[in-house]
């Protein structure tokens, strides 16, 4: 009997020692990014005048529908002050003015108004 005893405790011992490289494992398995994985085309490059030929929706009709949807969710603002600095997948992002990319992190910041490019539906995304 107190061989038994003596055994799991040594299991025990044995396993708790492995908890913590387990927990790190199944938590890289099963953790959710957060970082986008479309792929987003900087305003002005080869690439964005490519991506552009593609929309039913031109930026001037992007940047008229991003600031009808701004002064009707903002009836007291005189002023949009908003640029267009990406188009992510398929979404002109015209960015709010302030902080757009974090240097230490490497980060954009694409908070602000997205039109589609094909379809002209607007949202405002706080990301």
């Amino acid at each position: 009997m107190e061989k038994i005893g003596k055994s799991n405790f040594q299991l025990q011992k044995n396993t708790t020692k492995y908890n913590p490289i387990i927990m790190m494992v199944l938590s890289s398995l099963f953790s959710c990014s957060n970082e986008l994985q479309e792929i987003i085309y900087k305003y002005n490059s080869d690439e964005y005048h490519k991506k552009q030929k593609e929309f039913n929706i031109s930026l001037e009709e992007a940047n008229k529908i991003a600031s009808e949807f701004y002064f009707e969710n903002h009836p007291d603002s005189k002023e949009y002050n908003f640029t267009l600095d990406f188009i992510l997948d398929d979404s002109y992002i015209f960015c709010e003015p302030g902080r757009l990319y974090n240097l230490k992190t490497t980060q954009y910041f694409l908070k602000g108004i997205w039109v589609n490019g094909k379809t002209g539906k607007v949202i405002y995304k706080n990301t």
